[in-house]
C-alpha cells in the first residue's frame, strides 16, 4: 500500500526545509539547474510529478509557466500551493501510474528524484508518456549508477533499503524500459563523484552552468565517476 505510505513519508519529512550543508547545497543546485536548462522554452505547461519542496513551481512560475505540483500525499501539494499562490499554479494529488490527464495532452512532465523509488518505473514510463503531446518532453532526474545499500529494519525484520531507493540507472538500463518506438531520448551525467568529496564544486561555485558544465566533463574524462543522471524523452509521435 504504497499510498498510505508516501502519505505518512510527508506528513515525517519536511521536503520543504533544505540541507543547507554547503557541498549538498551546490551538489543539488547544479542538478537542478541541468534539469532546468532542458526544460523546452516553448511549453506553457509543466506538471511536476512528486513535487516535494516545490522547487519547479518556485522557478518557472516566474518565468511564465504554468505549473501543476502533483504528489500522491496531500500534504506536499497543498503546503506548494500555500507557498506559491499564483493564477498559474495548481495543486494535484494524484498517483503516477493512474494520471488523471487526457492522452496527448501536456507540454513537459519533471519528475525528480522519484522513478529510483519505484516498484515498476516501465509501467511509470508508459503510464507517464501517453499523456504527453507530440513533441512534449518528461525529463527524469535520478542518481547514476548508485550502489543500491540495504540496513536491516528494526521493526520488521525485513532488509531496507537506503533512501527507499529501490532501482540503480545507468543510460543501458533506462534504454531497456524506455519504449523503442515513437521517441527521442537523451542522457545527461554529470557531477563527478571525486570533485564532490574533495569539496572543488564549492570552490567553483560561482561560476555560470555552462563553465561549471565542462570543468565537471573535464573531471569525467580524467576520472569517469559522475553521480547525477537527467533523462530527456521526447515524444516524437
Amino acid at each position: 500500500n504504497y499510498s498510505s505510505h508516501y502519505e505518512e513519508d510527508a506528513l515525517a519529512v519536511n521536503y520543504f526545509e533544505e540541507d543547507e550543508y554547503p557541498a549538498t547545497k551546490n551538489e543539488r543546485r547544479r542538478n537542478r539547474q541541468t534539469l532546468i536548462s532542458e526544460v523546452p522554452g516553448d511549453c506553457k505547461t509543466i506538471l511536476d510529478i512528486g513535487c516535494g519542496g516545490a522547487w519547479v513551481a518556485s522557478h518557472f512560475l516566474k518565468r511564465n509557466k504554468q505549473v501543476i505540483s502533483m504528489d500522491i500525499s496531500s500534504t506536499n501539494p497543498v503546503k506548494a500551493l500555500k507557498l506559491l499562490p499564483h493564477p498559474n499554479h495548481a495543486a494535484l494529488v494524484a498517483d503516477a501510474f493512474h494520471l488523471p490527464f487526457a492522452d496527448d495532452s501536456l507540454d513537459c512532465i519533471i519528475a525528480s528524484e522519484v522513478i529510483e523509488h519505484l516498484v515498476d518505473p516501465a509501467l511509470f514510463l508508459r503510464s507517464v508518456l501517453k499523456t504527453l503531446k507530440r513533441g512534449g518532453c518528461l525529463l527524469l532526474m535520478t542518481p547514476y549508477n548508485e550502489k543500491l545499500v540495504y540496513h536491516l529494519c528494526i521493526h520488521c525484520n525485513q532488509l531496507t533499503p537506503q533512501n527507499a531507493h529501490l532501482h540503480s540507472f545507468d543510460e543501458k538500463k533506462i534504454r531497456s524500459i524506455v519504449p523503442a518506438e515513437n521517441i527521442k531520448l537523451k542522457t545527461i551525467v554529470f557531477c563527478n563523484k571525486y570533485f564532490l568529496k574533495l569539496r572543488i564544486y564549492n570552490l567553483l561555485s560561482f561560476l555560470p552552468l555552462r563553465l561549471w558544465r565542462l570543468a565537471d566533463k573535464m573531471a569525467n574524462a580524467i576520472a569517469y565517476k559522475p553521480v547525477s543522471f537527467v533523462i530527456k524523452i521526447i515524444k516524437t509521435d
